[in-house]
């Protein structure tokens, strides 16, 4: 929003429309300031009318008023807006009265160009209207409009992507930088402020029991009186007590026997965010801390594309408390839903669709819900594997499509298929493949949910009086009877709990559920550490 004209009007730019409020104006009958639209959109996710408008606008105002009823609508100047992920600029000239601005092909408004290679979102004017500008990750494009002359006949010609093989030889960008220290940094300057430790952040925990969880094979993974040596945060050894000389200069604890393992790592994590955005401590961070959770997979913020990676970092900064995230930005969504849509139907629109979630936060991994085409999925995983990115596809919907991410190779597919029991065509060609399985018992489509299994059978809300679910509804005993043997096949398998609430509590519900068909315990720690890291590819750096 912005004041115009001394504060008696008010410019308001939404998703799908640009209007002015005349708060001078004689209001209706319901006691409402005259309006007038500027500009609409079909699908569009934002919106900027030109500021060269906001004088005409003015000037237009002082004619009409009097003369016409509120909702009046006036061409706005160029346009600009963001439709399926894309920045777009619709030129006045082209715009009639009342038309809703849109970019699909076929039915694009005409004239429509594309301002942005890869996508965009934040769109603003400079003051003089001269100049556009939007943001992708970190880099601030800018076009100055008066140089779309010189694409003027590509534009003309193309109808598919509105000029964008001229139009970004034209285009400026710049990277904005922001620095900062890391938590563990923070930590390290405090502990040698306040101590006169030589190694003030030297700890060593002795006399333990080590689940090191790093060889796959439970007899060389368990250790008794052992010792484990932390140095700035990071763990430097995990060994015997008798193979260790225990430094001086560190901190020391003895653990009198009790276990330590590996924290838990949650791959299908999938939780949202906050309901405020912007948070001084998160309760949940700390929840999934609590109940042994260490790191995050899947974690996406729908909010705002700058919000992305706002939760990691802030981590990460040491600004709250929380497990290590590895985020995977907007999902490549198949069905219709105007902001989140996308087709994959080349190249160009596959590596663009990871460029724009790679920029955002630097995910390792991208996450493709209902990309049914064999074809499309196929492009996308060529475009990941030149980005040195994993596809993470939604499976369980649809048994058909589950069967297609297995045979094209995606990296994991979330959620199991949805036919609880499965049989060895399937279970062969699962193990065969090399797609991880992460089974995700919480959410398991086909019969009633692990989720619903916890709330049925404990306690959670302190309420005596539960509604039942019959115990044969839960489908997900097969599921994981299915996936017990696949592991006992050689495919590997992996904890992801869905961010379903109570948060934490369910992470251990979920390894519960994945244990009743056949795993032993020990598998299924495998399932939630080593299984996931080595997947990731971040074994060795966690």
């Amino acid at each position: 929003m912005r004041f115009l004209k001394s504060n008696s009007e008010l410019l308001v730019q939404q998703s799908d429309q640009s209007f002015v409020i005349d708060l001078a104006g004689s209001p209706d009958a319901d006691g409402k300031p005259p309006h007038y639209t500027l500009a609409t959109g079909k699908m569009s996710k934002e919106m900027a009318v030109s500021l060269m408008s906001h004088s005409g606008v003015i000037s237009l105002l002082e004619k009409l008023k009097g003369e016409s009823g509120n909702g009046l609508n006036i061409i706005a100047d160029n346009v600009p807006f963001v439709d399926f992920f894309h920045v777009y600029l619709a030129p006045r000239k082209n715009l009639k009265e009342g038309e809703e601005v849109w970019s699909k092909p076929g039915n694009a408004t005409d004239g429509l160009v594309q301002l942005s290679l890869d996508g965009g979102h934040d769109v603003a004017w400079s003051e003089d209207g001269k100049k556009v500008f939007w943001f992708l990750g970190p880099y601030l494009h800018s076009l100055e409009v008066s140089k779309l002359s010189k694409c003027a006949s590509t534009i003309r010609k193309d109808h598919l992507t509105f000029g964008i093989d001229c139009v970004k030889n034209i285009l400026e960008y710049q990277e904005i930088i922001v620095e900062h220290t890391t938590n563990i940094s923070r930590l390290k300057k405090d502990a040698a402020s306040t101590t006169l430790h030589p190694e003030p952040d030297l700890l060593v925990l002795y006399n333990a029991t080590l689940l090191t969880m790093e060889t796959g094979e439970l007899e060389k993974d368990l250790i008794r009186e052992a010792i484990l040596v932390i140095q700035g945060g990071i763990i430097t050894t995990a060994a015997a007590l008798s193979s260790v000389v225990i430094p001086t200069e560190a901190t020391v604890i003895d653990m009198h026997g009790a276990t330590i393992m590996p924290g838990f790592f949650d791959l299908h994590a999938y939780w949202n965010g906050f309901d405020n955005p912007i948070p001084a401590k998160s309760w949940e961070m700390e929840t999934f801390l609590a109940f042994g959770v260490t790191t995050l997979h899947k974690y996406i913020y729908i909010r705002s594309p700058m919000c992305m990676s706002f939760t990691h970092l802030r981590v990460k900064r040491g600004h709250f408390v929380g497990p290590r995230i590895f985020q995977v930005g907007d999902v490549i969504y198949g069905m219709g839903d105007p902001g989140y849509h996308q087709d994959i139907v080349d190249m160009d629109e596959a590596r663009s669709a990871l460029i724009r979630i790679k920029v955002e936060g630097g995910p390792i991994s991208t996450r493709l819900m209902f990309i049914t085409s064999s074809a499309s999925q196929q492009r996308l995983l060529l475009a990941a594997r030149n980005l040195s990115m994993l596809c993470v596809p939604e499976g369980s919907m649809n048994y058909d499509w589950d069967l297609t991410y297995i045979l094209d190779g995606m990296t994991t597919v979330e959620h199991a298929i949805p036919v609880p029991t499965l049989y060895d065509d399937v279970l062969i060609l699962y193990t065969k493949s090399g797609t991880g399985a992460s089974p995700t018992h919480l959410v398991n489509y086909g019969g009633a949910f692990g989720e619903q299994f916890v709330w049925a059978t404990e306690d959670v809300p302190n309420d005596l009086n539960r509604l039942r679910k019959p115990w044969s509804s839960y489908a997900l005993f097969n599921t994981s009877a299915s996936v017990a043997k696949i592991v006992h096949m050689g495919l590997k398998t992996h904890i992801g709990a869905h961010g379903e609430p109570p948060l934490g509590l369910n992470y251990h519900a979920e390894m519960f559920f994945t244990q009743q068909g056949g795993l032993s315990n020990y598998e299924v720690y495998k399932a939630a550490t080593l299984n996931v890291a080595q997947m990731l590819g971040i074994f060795s750096g966690i």
